[in-house]
C-alpha cells in the first residue's frame, strides 16, 4: 500500500535536502575493505531486503501544485458520482417501494369494493325476501277472513244442510232437498272489466275541451330513424357516398326522384333567404309591420317585429327598437358616418341596442359574434361624449370619459378602427393600452387626454396599480366578450377596476333609476352607464352584472348558444390519419379567405409547412409570435396576401375579416364556447360561410355539448358522434351503464 503525502513548498525544499545528504555520506566499498566486512554488507542487505518483503514498503511521492490540483478534483469527481449514484439507488427505492404501496392501496380499495358490492347483494336479497314474507303474510291474512266471512255468511245453511244429512232418508233424497232448497255452495261471481269500471270511466266531453289548438309541436315533428348505426354501411345503397360523406338515407332512397330533388332545392333556397320566412300575403297586407310607419306600430307589431328578427327582451322598461337608422332618433353627425361607412340597415342587436343606450339605461346584450356588437354600444357612446366639454390637458389629469374593457388585445384594433370611422369629422381622441406595446409611450399619450380609453383588464390593472391612470371621471363604461374574462380568470381583476371609478351609480330602486336617467339626459347629473356585451351568459356574469348594473335592460339576439343562420355546419367522424387527406380534399374546391384552426403551436407550425408543399401563400397566427409578429399577419390576410389563415384558439374572438369564406378546426375544440367563437370567424356582417369540423375519437370532451348544438340548430349529425358513448351524457354526470367503481364526476361551475 503507498501512502500519498501533501507538502508544501518550503517543506519539500527541506525534505529533498534531506534526502540528498545521505547519497553525500553513503557508503561505498573499497579495495582496501576487508573480506568479512563484505560479507557482513551482503547479510545486512539481504536481510534488508527480506524485510521489505514482509513490509509493505512507504514511499514518500514528491508532486507538484497543478498534479495535487488535479488528484483533488479527480477525488471529488468520484465523490460525487459515488453520491449519485447513492441518491439513484435512494430514488429507485422509494419508487418500487410507491408502486409497491400503491398496488397495495389498488388490491384494498378493489377488496372494499368487492366487499360493498356483495353487501349490496346480501341487502338487496334480505329486502326481496322480506318483501316476499309480507306478501304472503298479507295474503294469508286475506284467505283467513275470506274463510271466516264465509263461514258466518253460510253458518245457517250449513245447520240446515247437516240437519238433512243427519235424517235416516235415503241419501238421493237428501241430495235432492238440499239442491231444491239451495244449500249448495255458492260460486263466486267474476266481473268483467266493462261491468267493474262503467261507472268510473265516464267522461262527457264539450267541444271546449279540444286540445288539438295547442298541441305540442314536438309530437308532430317525429325523430326518423337513423339506419347507419356503428362504422357501418346500409345494403342497397351507393357504398361509395356513404363513406366518403355524411348521408341521409332518405336523399338516397329518393335520389333519382325529380319530385323530391326539386322539393329539397327549394327548402334550401327558402332557409338562405330570411325574408321568404313571411309570406308574400304578410308583407304585402297594410296590416304588416313593415307597412306601418312608426308612430302607427302596435304591440302587436312591435312584438312581431322582435320575434322576426329573433329579438328577445327582459326587463320591464324596455325602450322600442328602431327599424331604419332614420327611426333611432340619431344625430346628423351620427347618420353622416353610417351613411359614409355604407351600413345600410342596422343589424338585430343594433335595433335594440342603440336605443336602449340614447336613454342612458344599462344593458346585458347577448349576441353572437359578427352580429354588429361594435357598432351598436360605440353609437350611443359617441353621443354621449359630444355632450361633454372636449378633452385637454387639465381635464385629463381626472382620467378619460369612458372606458371600454376587453379580455384579449386582438379586440382593440377592430374597436379603434369603428371609432375613428365614425368620428373622423370630430375632434375625438381614443387610446389603446394592451400589452406588448411601449408602456411609456401609452403613459406619455394618457398624460395628454382621451376621451375613450379602450384597454386589456391586465394592462389597465397594471396602470392603476402604478399610478400613471386614474378614472375619477369615467361615466360610461362597456365591457366587451366578458364571459371571455371570466374564463380567462379575471373576475378578481375587472372588480378592482370598476372599484376604481369614482363617478355615481344609479339607485337600486327601478323608479328611482329611472328618475336618475331623465336628469343625465337633460344634463343636470351625471351616473355611470354600464354595458355589458357577451355570446353566454355564466353565473360568475350574472353576480358581475347585479353588482355593477342598475335597473338593466336584458336583450338576447336569438337564444343563448344558438348557432348563427348564415353558417354551414359540417361535422366529419373520422381517425387521426385521415385529417391531412379530407382537408386536401376539401381545400381544392374552397376559395379564400379561410381561417384553418388548430389546438396547439406545435401543430399550427405542422401545418403551415403542409400547406406550403401544396402551394397554399398562408401566415401563422398564435401566442407565440409577437404583438407586431400578429399585427403583420392579421393585416396581410386582409389585405389578401394570404390565402389561409392557420391561428389557435387566439384568433377565435375578436379577429374580424371580411369575407371569410371558409373556417376549418382541423383539430376540435375543447368546449363548445370555442366552437362558436371559432365558427363565427365565417358568416360575418349578413354574408353566408361554411365551417368544417373534424372530431376524432380523442374528443370526448365536446362530443355530448357538440351533439346537442347540432341537433338544437337541425344540422347533420355523424352516426359516430350520434352514438358515441361519449355523446350520450354530459361530461360530468353519472352514467347509469358505467359501474360505480369506475365512475368519475367533475366538478362544474
Amino acid at each position: 500500500m503507498i501512502e500519498e503525502e501533501y507538502f508544501s513548498e518550503e517543506e519539500e525544499n527541506q525534505q529533498q535536502q534531506q534526502t540528498k545528504q545521505p547519497e553525500e555520506n553513503s557508503w561505498r566499498p573499497t579495495q582496501t575493505e576487508t573480506q568479512e566486512e563484505q560479507t557482513n554488507a551482503a547479510a545486512l542487505e539481504s536481510e534488508q531486503h527480506e524485510q521489505t518483503n514482509q513490509k509493505q514498503q512507504i514511499q514518500l511521492v514528491y508532486m507538484s501544485r497543478a498534479e495535487r490540483e488535479k488528484l483533488r478534483q479527480k477525488e471529488e469527481e468520484d465523490r460525487k458520482k459515488r453520491e449519485q449514484q447513492k441518491l439513484k439507488q435512494e430514488k429507485q427505492i422509494r419508487e418500487e417501494y410507491e408502486k409497491f404501496k400503491y398496488k397495495e392501496w389498488k388490491r384494498e380499495q378493489e377488496r372494499e369494493e368487492r366487499k360493498r358490492e356483495r353487501e349490496q347483494k346480501e341487502r338487496e336479497e334480505k329486502e326481496k325476501r322480506m318483501r316476499e314474507k309480507s306478501k304472503s303474510r298479507s295474503r294469508s291474512r286475506s284467505d283467513s277472513r275470506d274463510r271466516d266471512s264465509k263461514y258466518m255468511t253460510s253458518n245457517t245453511r250449513a245447520t240446515e244442510k247437516i240437519a238433512i244429512i243427519n235424517s235416516t232418508e235415503d241419501p238421493e233424497i237428501q241430495n235432492i232437498k238440499i239442491q231444491y232448497l239451495g244449500l249448495n255452495k255458492e260460486k263466486k261471481k267474476i266481473l268483467k272489466p266493462s261491468e267493474k269500471f262503467k261507472n268510473i270511466f265516464n267522461f262527457k266531453w264539450d267541444s271546449s275541451d279540444d286540445t288539438s289548438v295547442d298541441f305540442n309541436p314536438l309530437y308532430k315533428n317525429k325523430i326518423q330513424s337513423n339506419f347507419l348505426f356503428g362504422r357501418g354501411i346500409q345494403a342497397g345503397y351507393d357504398v361509395k357516398e356513404q363513406l366518403e360523406k355524411n348521408v341521409k338515407y332518405e336523399d338516397l332512397i329518393h335520389k333519382f326522384d325529380p319530385e323530391y330533388q326539386k322539393k329539397k332545392q327549394e327548402n334550401k333556397d327558402k332557409d338562405k333567404d330570411k325574408d321568404t320566412k313571411r309570406s308574400i300575403y304578410d308583407v304585402t297586407t297594410k296590416d304588416h309591420w313593415s307597412q306601418k310607419k312608426f308612430d302607427e306600430m302596435t304591440e302587436r307589431d312591435w312584438r312581431i317585429f322582435r320575434e322576426d328578427n329573433d329579438i328577445i327582451i327582459k326587463g320591464g322598461r324596455v325602450p322600442k327598437p328602431m327599424r331604419t337608422w332614420e327611426e333611432g332618433e340619431l344625430p346628423p353627425y351620427i347618420l353622416d358616418a353610417v351613411r359614409r361607412s355604407k351600413y345600410e340597415k342596422p343589424t338585430p342587436i343594433q335595433m335594440q341596442t342603440i336605443p336602449i343606450g340614447l336613454q342612458r339605461k344599462d344593458l346585458i346584450g347577448i349576441s353572437q359574434t359578427g352580429t354588429g356588437k361594435t357598432c351598436a354600444f360605440l353609437i350611443p357612446l359617441i353621443t354621449y361624449l359630444r355632450s361633454l366639454p372636449p378633452m385637454d390637458e387639465e381635464i385629463a389629469k381626472d382620467g378619460p370619459y369612458a372606458l371600454i374593457l376587453i379580455p384579449t388585445r386582438e379586440l382593440a384594433p377592430q374597436i379603434e378602427k369603428e371609432f375613428q370611422n365614425l368620428t373622423s369629422n370630430m375632434r375625438m381622441k381614443s387610446l389603446v393600452m394592451v400589452g406588448g406595446k411601449d408602456e411609456g409611450n401609452q403613459a406619455f399619450k394618457l398624460k395628454l387626454g382621451c376621451e375613450l380609453l379602450i384597454g386589456t383588464v391586465g394592462r389597465i390593472k397594471d396602470a392603476l396599480e402604478k399610478n400613471y391612470l386614474v378614472l375619477d371621471q369615467v361615466s360610461w363604461v362597456v365591457l366587451d366578450e366578458a364571459d371571455k374574462m371570466i374564463d380567462l380568470n379575471f373576475e378578481q381583476d375587472v372588480n378592482f377596476i370598476l372599484d376604481k371609478i369614482r363617478t355615481n351609480m344609479k339607485s337600486e330602486d327601478e323608479n328611482m333609476a329611472v328618475l336618475q336617467e331623465q336628469e343625465a339626459k337633460v344634463g343636470e347629473k351625471i351616473f355611470r352607464v354600464t354595458h355589458l356585451f357577451s355570446a353566454t351568459m355564466p353565473p360568475n356574469l350574472e353576480r358581475l352584472a347585479k353588482k355593477y348594473l342598475r335597473s338593466f335592460c336584458y336583450i338576447s339576439i336569438g337564444e343563448a348558444g344558438d348557432a348563427k343562420k348564415d353558417i354551414e355546419q359540417i361535422v366529419d367522424f373520422m381517425s387521426e390519419g385521415q385529417k391531412k387527406s379530407r382537408l386536401q380534399k376539401i381545400l381544392e374546391t374552397a376559395k379564400p379567405p379561410i381561417i384553418i384552426f388548430a389546438n396547439e403551436k406545435t401543430a399550427v407550425e405542422k401545418l403551415s409547412k403542409i400547406l406550403d408543399r401544396w402551394g397554399w401563400q398562408n401566415v401563422i397566427y398564435h401566442g407565440g409570435k409577437t404583438q407586431q409578429q400578429r399585427e403583420a399577419a392579421v393585416d396581410g390576410f386582409k389585405k389578401g396576401k394570404y390565402d389561409i389563415l392557420v391561428a389557435t384558439d387566439l384568433g377565435a374572438r375578436g379577429l374580424h375579416v371580411d369575407g371569410v369564406k371558409m373556417v376549418i378546426n382541423f383539430d376540435a375544440p375543447k368546449n363548445i364556447k370555442d366552437f362558436i367563437h371559432r365558427t363565427g370567424r365565417t358568416g360575418r356582417a349578413g354574408k353566408r360561410g361554411i365551417a368544417y369540423t373534424f372530431v376524432t375519437n380523442h374528443n370526448e370532451a365536446i362530443m355530448y355539448d357538440l351533439r346537442e348544438f347540432l341537433f338544437k340548430n337541425n344540422f347533420d349529425i355523424p352516426s359516430e358522434l350520434d352514438t358515441h358513448p361519449a355523446a350520450q351524457t354530459k361530461p360530468g354526470t353519472i352514467s347509469e351503464n358505467v359501474p360505480r367503481s369506475q365512475q368519475v364526476i367533475l366538478a362544474q361551475q
